[in-house]
């Protein structure tokens, strides 16, 4: 491969990590194998593609967002330590972790990972609940909106594996979220 493939390479994989769109990311990791074969990381985000989006009782399923709404619902249980790391332990089969073992599966749990946070973070902008005052009265300042992210990044990387004590087990869920938050924070500035 040339430094002109390899540049373009690169720039697809970033494109594939960055675009939310279902269908732009299969067509873009179509373009990818096309260019570079089924390599292992190829085949590997084909695979976690196949997993981790479904169409049950006819509504399309992300198995990635359900993790980390999964996840969410942790900070507001105020007993049962042991029941909520098995629910901890059911986001990270949902994030198919147990693939990060090897490198290639790393990089491509991250950034399926920071995929996920960058669509919960558009999902997030164009939700009226989540951007409304009081009941869908009134929407909150950009700034506002950026501000309650923020801080929902924050515990859902940080706060809840801690009260878990499972921050190894989601270090590359955190490392993966924060990137995705400073170029998300980046675009809007």
């Amino acid at each position: 491969m040339n430094e002109e493939q390899e540049m373009e390479r690169k720039s697809l994989v970033q494109q594939f990590y960055d675009v939310t769109d279902r269908s732009g990311r299969r067509e873009l990791l179509a373009r990818i194998t096309a260019l570079e074969g089924e390599t292992e990381e190829n085949v590997l985000r084909r695979n976690v593609m196949e997993r981790r989006y479904d169409v049950k009782n006819g509504a399309e399923v992300d198995y990635f967002i359900r993790g980390w709404m999964l996840l969410g619902s942790l900070r507001s249980r105020f007993w049962g330590v042991r029941a909520m790391r098995r629910d901890a332990a059911e986001v990270l089969a949902c994030w198919q972790m147990d693939r990060a073992e090897s490198e290639p599966g790393r990089s491509v749990i991250s950034g399926e990972l920071y995929n996920m946070t960058r669509l919960y973070i558009e999902l997030c902008g164009r939700d009226r609940v989540y951007n409304s005052l009081l009941w869908g009265f009134g929407t909150i300042s950009d700034r506002r909106r950026g501000d309650k992210i923020a801080e929902e990044i924050v515990r859902q990387t940080e706060t809840i594996p801690k009260r878990l004590s499972m921050e190894t087990e989601f270090a590359l869920f955190r490392e993966a979220a924060q990137a995705a938050w400073r170029k998300s924070s980046s675009e809007r500035a």
